[in-house]
């Protein structure tokens, strides 16, 4: 684990971000405090990238010491939060706490369940649009204890394609596909999600937009 917690904990700072703890095998980490940072959601997200590159070097080191396999998920938001010295009279610490501290956890862990390596929400997405991330609208969800819906992103890594125009395609293809989807035109999405994984036969996301059209059509034909 320290092998591991070095290099990203080196990344975090060097991207004047904030390391605020580990948690088990977790890193949290913040921007914008104590020191604002103006442009502090396009910072996170290319520390965010770094760690993946960064993860890839790590992969091949554990590989010939016989380690497993080195795999993060990394979630960004931003948001108001509470920020300073916590804790008791015994200890504290200097800490972010709040809802939107608690979305970018979520956003965390759905990424074992999309299959892709950075989530970011649509509070942190409306920052980096017009710059140099490539990023795609990756779906709707709803947040435990919200009424309204929320959007959520991928922040994608370049370097695990095989050229810019490979990802471009795919981005294009998978958000032509959401948009047939939210329309409910299931024969039109199958077919661009069905592109997106000749494109890119890793495709999770795609993968699971094909399957809940089949679970639709299949309930639709029973309802039927």
């Amino acid at each position: 684990m320290n092998d591991y917690f070095t290099p990203m904990t080196k990344i975090i700072l060097n991207n004047q971000g904030v390391l605020d703890k580990y948690i088990g095998d977790a890193i949290m980490a913040f921007w914008g405090a104590p020191i604002p940072i103006t442009d502090h959601p396009a910072v996170a997200a290319n520390a965010a990238l770094e760690m993946l590159e960064g993860t890839k070097a790590l992969q091949e080191r554990f590989k010939l010491r016989g380690f497993p396999d080195c795999n993060i998920g990394i979630g960004l938001n931003t948001g108001p939060m509470s920020v300073g010295n916590m804790g008791s009279d015994e200890r504290f610490c200097y800490t972010v706490m709040g809802d939107s501290v608690n979305l970018g956890s979520r956003l965390e862990s759905l990424t074992k369940e999309y299959g892709v390596k950075i989530i970011a929400s649509e509070h942190t997405c409306i920052h980096l649009r017009g710059g140099n991330f490539k990023i795609r609208d990756l779906d709707d969800i709803r947040v435990k204890g919200k009424q309204e819906s929320l959007k959520i992103f991928e922040v994608m890594l370049p370097s695990n394609f095989s050229s810019e125009g490979q990802l471009d395609d795919l981005i294009g293809l998978f958000e032509e596909g959401r948009l047939a989807y939210r329309e409910q035109d299931w024969g039109k999405a199958k077919g661009l999600f069905s592109k997106c994984l000749l494109i890119y036969p890793q495709e999770q996301p795609a993968k699971i937009f094909l399957q809940r059209i089949e679970s639709f059509q299949h309930k639709m034909f029973i309802d039927d």
